[in-house]
């Protein structure tokens, strides 16, 4: 089980990286990829993994 725990976290903190990769990408000028594109990749992987981050921390904290 200790695991799954920590594997959740790791998961969340990588899309978290993700984000940040997205954000970098974002902020770059050009037009490939299309900045919409990139703008739903920040917000889908950044909110995924926040919740992954989020809930392997309360499953650290409360599950025993």
């Amino acid at each position: 089980m200790t695991i799954v725990k920590l594997m959740i976290i790791i998961i969340g903190i990588i899309l978290l990286l993700v984000m940040g990769y997205q954000i970098i990408l974002y902020l770059r000028s050009g037009i490939y990829p299309p900045k919409r594109v990139v703008k739903e990749r920040i917000f889908l992987s950044g909110g995924v993994g926040l919740s992954f981050f989020i809930i392997g921390i309360f499953i650290i904290i409360f599950g025993k």
